[in-house]
């Protein structure tokens, strides 16, 4: 499963463009062979990413969680911050997680 979350939709576009657009996104990351032997699925959500990504790996019984982290590129509150909310999944996720630096 590939997961995105998406706090706030941008106010000035449609929410649909902006979840086809995110899930096109993710379904370009699929190295093309790989639909071979798996189906990979594509999930948009529009919870806070920590409060997301646990609900979606709790509910799926998911056994492994791998996160992309990078620096955030602006004055972003540190509190949003990706090594910020990696944090949080990671202490308080039921399964492994691992961090890539993207």
């Amino acid at each position: 499963m590939l997961l995105h979350q998406i706090e706030f939709f941008p106010l000035d576009q449609d929410p649909r463009k902006v979840e086809a657009n995110t899930k096109a996104r993710l379904r370009a990351l699929v190295p093309p062979g790989a639909e071979l032997w798996c189906k990979p699925e594509i999930v948009v959500g529009d919870y806070f990413p920590t409060e997301g990504i646990l609900k979606v790996a709790k509910e799926r019984d998911v056994d492994l969680i791998v996160m992309g982290v990078h620096r955030a590129s602006s004055s972003k509150a540190p509190q949003h911050s990706p090594w910020a909310i990696a944090y949080e999944v990671v202490c308080n996720a039921h399964c492994p997680v691992l961090t890539v630096r993207a």
